[in-house]
């Protein structure tokens, strides 16, 4: 049994054993509220390139997509629906809690999150089981189309099945171990859990580093009985801080093999044997709060994958303006200029521009 695997079996008894124990010695077994939340959600966009019309976002340009006519799109499918839970409570101040919550993207129901959690505030110590965030390269941008800088510097598009603990080190900051679910670039079940890890300050200015490794081996019917490809892993920092009525928001990552964190490195061939891809990239985001309803935001972000296999991304980037607008507490309207830039090895090219307005209702 390797080291991976011993670390992650160790995190995967401890915390579904005390989540078991916490349970079992509830003082009142039942939840004590249930609160729904969500949005609905209508996308429009034009575009004057191949793909720029994708109301669920779009993450590069076809080659030579300026070449096609101009597109036109909608969708609701960004839509979402949640309930938070909470309760019940333990003997100490311990506390059980929970989420599900959903959204229409695929264009069909799916999952985004579902997790218990179960918190020890006398010791800072929360442990979460279920489908949530990553803890490599949180930071998202604040684009209209959430999907849109996925593969162009943002890597934060990721929910993964996982086993989490969360310690508080004082007042202001925090560090988190997870064993989580993954895939190879190779898109098929990996042999062990991948591992992720983070530390973060939440003063006024926040700042993190994080990280995630997660080995390239999967079951195969060769002789070997195995499919060993590169391993992914990656490094990243991450930003946020707000002075008076701006914002700023980013990440800088770097690694190997990131297409399996929503990045664009893949495993290529070098000399008849498969090889890992490093790629290195990363977003910022400036936002204004002009008044209590209006707000703007201006960002880019980029990724580059020299040694991508041929036709796959070799660099990826995008820059964006949008205004937000509350028509009322529970109603915001959106406009955004999109351009995006997109380079293939082997030397194709594509962008386009995009226009893109939204409508959310939210409750």
């Amino acid at each position: 049994m390797n080291k991976t695997l011993k670390i992650n079996s160790a995190l995967a008894f401890a915390s579904v054993a005390a989540l078991a124990f916490g349970t079992a010695f509830a003082q009142d077994p039942t939840v004590k509220t249930v609160t729904p939340y969500g949005f609905a959600r209508f996308n429009a966009a034009w575009s004057d390139g191949i793909g720029g019309d994708a109301p669920n976002g779009t993450t590069s340009a076809a080659a030579k997509a300026e070449k096609g006519e101009y597109r036109f799109g909608v969708g609701a499918t960004q839509s979402r629906l949640g309930f938070n839970f909470a309760g019940p409570s333990f003997e100490g101040g311990a506390l059980l809690s929970g989420k599900i919550e959903g959204d229409f993207a695929p264009g069909t129901l799916r999952l985004r999150q579902g997790f218990a959690n179960l918190s020890f505030p006398n010791v800072g110590l929360n442990i979460l089981v279920g489908q949530t965030w990553d803890l490599f390269a949180p930071n998202d941008p604040n684009v209209v189309n959430f999907g849109s800088l996925n593969t162009e510097g943002d890597l934060a598009g990721n929910r993964k099945t996982q086993i989490r603990l969360t310690q508080k080190l004082g007042s202001s900051a925090d560090i988190a171990v997870a064993a989580v679910s993954k895939k190879t670039n190779s898109d098929n079940s990996g042999d062990y859990p991948g591992v992720q890890a983070r530390i973060g300050i939440n003063a006024p200015v926040k700042f993190g580093v994080s990280g995630h490794y997660s080995t390239g081996n999967t079951a195969s019917a060769d002789e070997d009985h195995s499919l060993d490809l590169p391993a992914t892993w990656g490094v990243a920092a991450d930003l946020s801080a707000a002075v008076s009525i701006i914002s700023l928001t980013g990440e800088f990552f770097y690694g190997q093999n990131l297409s399996a964190v929503a990045g664009l490195g893949k495993t290529h061939k070098e000399d008849g044997e498969d090889k890992g891809t490093n790629s290195l990239g990363g977003f910022g985001n400036i936002g204004i709060q002009a008044t209590d309803k209006l707000s703007f935001n201006l960002g880019a972000g980029i990724e580059y994958a020299g040694d991508n296999p041929e036709n796959e991304l070799q660099t990826n980037g995008a820059g964006y303006a949008n205004l937000q607008y509350k028509l009322a507490p529970s109603a915001t309207v959106a406009l955004e200029y999109f351009r995006q830039q997109s380079e293939y090895v082997g030397g194709a090219k594509g962008n386009f521009n995009r226009v893109e307005t939204s409508l959310t209702y939210a409750f």
